[in-house]
C-alpha cells in the first residue's frame, strides 16, 4: 500500500510540475496577412499595364485596415519599408503619367511628404497603402495594443524594399546609419515595454541562438501585449543590419538569419511542401518558423499548400486569405486552424488540454 502510494504521489507530483510550466512563445501558432497594409491597385492602373502587355494577377489583392485585422485575430502582419529620410520621393508616381490624372488625394500627398520611412508595395504603380507613412502604421498597432491590454504577442514581417519599375523611381539603397534611424523610428512610437527584442530574449553569456535553442523563449504571459519584428532581408541587407551589434545587441528586430548564426532565432521556410521535414526539424531544434500558405493568384492557387502549411509544425502561416479577407480562395475555405481559429497551442509542442486565450 505504501509503495502504491508512493507511486501515486510521485506520478501526481510529476503532473503538477509539467502542469506548473508555462506556455513559452515558441508553443504558439499564428495565422496572419502577407502585404497586410495593402489596398487595391490604383483605377486605371491594371488596364493600362495590361495593355503594356503585363501580367498584374499576382497584385490584384487587398487587405483589411491593420486594426481590422488585429480584430478579427490575426496576430502576424507584413509591412515594406522604402527610405525616404527627406520625404518627397514618392510624390509623383509614373502611373498618374501614364493615366493623364492625379492617383493621390491631398491627405496622402501629405503623408508622402513627411520625411521618413513609407509603407507601400511597389513605387510608381502599386502605392495604395492603409498607412504610407510608416510610422502611421505603427501608431495604429500601437492606439489597437493599448485597447487590448493582454493581447497575444503580435509578429510583424519587415521587408525593406530596395528596388522599382523599369523607367520610375529608384529607391534609396540603405546605408548601416539608415538602418539605425528604421530602430529610432520604432522605438520612437513603441515604447520598450510594447516590444520584445532579441535583447529581451537573449540570456547573458549566451548568443541569441544558443539561448534560444538551449534556454528556449520566454513566456507567452511575458510576451503579451508586445509586438515582435521580424527582419525579411536579403543576405546583404541582413548583414549590414548586424554589423557592430554581434547577437542582435541593442536592436530591435530579429532577422531570417541562417541557423548555424548566432543572430539566428526565427527563420522564413516560405514553401511549405517542398520545406514541411525542414521546418518540422527547426521547430524541434528551438526555432520560430515562419511559411505562407500561397502567393496570390486569382486562379492559380494552391489548396496542397495551404492544407500542407496548416499540417507544418511552422509556428506562424501567412496568407492572403484569412477569414473575411477581401480575396476568397477558389473553394471557399479561408485558412484558419480546424476549430476556425486564428492562433493556438501548438499541437506538436504542447498536450491536448493546453488553451490559449486573447
Amino acid at each position: 500500500m505504501l509503495i502504491r502510494f508512493c507511486l501515486v504521489a510521485a506520478v501526481w507530483l510529476c503532473c503538477a510540475a509539467q502542469a506548473s510550466e508555462p506556455l513559452k512563445l515558441n508553443q504558439l501558432q499564428w495565422i496572419g496577412s502577407h502585404n497586410s497594409y495593402k489596398q487595391a491597385l490604383p483605377e486605371g492602373v491594371v488596364g493600362y499595364l495590361q495593355q503594356q502587355g503585363q501580367d498584374t494577377s499576382s497584385l490584384q489583392y487587398q487587405h483589411l485596415t491593420l486594426r481590422q485585422q488585429l480584430d478579427l485575430g490575426l496576430r502576424h502582419l507584413e509591412l515594406d519599408v522604402l527610405a525616404d529620410p527627406q520625404g518627397g520621393m514618392y510624390l509623383k508616381p509614373a502611373a498618374e503619367q501614364w493615366l493623364g490624372k492625379s492617383l493621390l488625394s491631398a491627405a496622402y500627398k501629405a503623408k508622402l511628404q513627411q520625411p521618413g520611412f513609407k509603407a507601400f508595395h511597389i513605387p510608381d504603380m502599386d502605392f495604395a497603402s492603409h498607412c504610407p507613412l510608416f510610422q502611421d502604421c505603427l501608431g495604429q498597432l500601437v492606439e489597437w495594443s493599448k485597447q487590448h491590454k493582454n493581447h497575444l504577442p503580435v509578429v510583424i514581417l519587415l521587408n525593406v524594399k530596395e528596388s522599382g519599375v523599369a523607367g520610375g523611381i529608384k529607391p534609396r539603397i540603405l546605408t548601416a546609419e539608415d538602418y539605425a534611424q528604421l530602430d529610432q523610428e520604432i522605438r520612437a512610437v513603441l515604447p520598450e515595454e510594447k516590444l520584445l527584442t532579441p535583447d529581451f530574449v537573449r540570456k547573458p553569456g549566451l548568443t541569441l541562438q544558443q539561448t534560444v535553442l538551449t534556454h528556449g523563449w520566454p513566456s507567452v504571459a511575458s510576451s503579451r501585449g508586445r509586438f515582435i519584428f521580424l527582419f525579411d532581408g536579403q543576405p546583404e541587407q541582413l548583414e549590414l543590419y548586424r554589423q557592430q551589434h554581434p547577437s542582435l545587441a541593442g536592436r530591435v528586430m530579429f532577422g531570417n538569419y541562417p541557423p548555424a548564426s548566432a543572430e539566428a532565432a526565427m527563420v522564413l521556410q516560405n514553401q511549405p511542401v517542398q520545406q514541411f521535414e525542414t521546418i518540422a526539424t527547426l521547430v524541434k531544434q528551438g526555432y520560430i518558423v515562419r511559411t505562407r500558405s500561397d502567393e496570390f493568384h486569382p486562379t492559380a492557387y494552391s489548396i496542397s499548400r495551404r492544407d500542407t502549411a496548416l499540417q507544418s509544425a511552422a509556428q506562424i502561416i501567412s496568407t492572403d486569405f484569412y477569414p473575411q479577407a477581401p480575396q476568397q480562395t477558389p473553394d471557399g475555405k479561408a485558412v484558419q486552424f480546424p476549430d476556425q481559429s486564428l492562433w493556438r497551442c501548438h499541437p506538436q509542442l504542447t498536450n491536448s488540454h493546453c488553451v490559449v486565450s486573447e
